[in-house]
């Protein structure tokens, strides 16, 4: 179970301790913000600003088409390039 200021990837399991906005305001993660876990690059959604869950097709499709999420994503792309041996 998840803490506050801690929440989990849906998808490899890894605990993650902080979450940074890099659009919009607010004051921390709120239902429905999307996530990019850093240590396996797949997206998710919080449900109530402490859990998450995998993305819906249509969420799917917004991150697609979202260049921040784009940005995002292929930010994460390199760090993982440059971190292979």
């Amino acid at each position: 179970m998840s803490v506050p200021g801690q929440h989990r990837c849906p998808f490899c399991g890894v605990l993650h301790d902080d979450a940074t906005q890099i659009a919009g305001e607010s004051a921390g993660p709120a239902p429905g913000d999307i996530s990019l876990c850093l240590e396996c690059g797949e997206w998710s959604v919080f449900t109530d600003g402490v859990d998450k869950r995998p993305c819906n097709d249509e969420e799917l499709d917004f991150i697609g088409n979202d260049r921040t999420c784009r940005a995002a994503r292929s930010a994460w792309v390199m760090t993982q390039e440059q971190r292979k041996p």
